[in-house]
């Protein structure tokens, strides 16, 4: 069905959108995008920030570019992965302050 492929096609852009709109509201940045994820400015270190999201099973790439040693990437998901992903994010923020 054209409509329902239509709206699929539309899912991840909402949903990286209404993602980015949480962050962004936490004080965080991010590159603009246009495609499936976020590269996220965390504003600190990765590597810590990464191990903990992992730790609760998500998984994001931290860059390793010199230069960019404090951003993310994160694809974006499900709703329910992306809530997934916002909570454990938050919890990890916390422990890192």
């Amino acid at each position: 069905d054209p409509g329902s492929m239509e709206m699929r096609g539309r899912e991840p852009v909402v949903g990286r959108d209404a993602l980015a709109g949480q962050l962004g509201t936490l004080g965080l940045t991010m590159a603009p995008s246009a495609g499936n994820f976020l590269f996220l400015n965390l504003q600190r270190p990765n590597d810590t920030v990464a191990e903990g999201l992992l730790a609760r099973g998500v998984l994001v790439k931290p860059w390793k570019e010199a230069g960019y040693e404090q951003f993310i990437r994160v694809s974006i998901g499900s709703p329910e992965d992306n809530a997934l992903f916002l909570q454990a994010f938050k919890e990890v923020m916390e422990l890192a302050d």
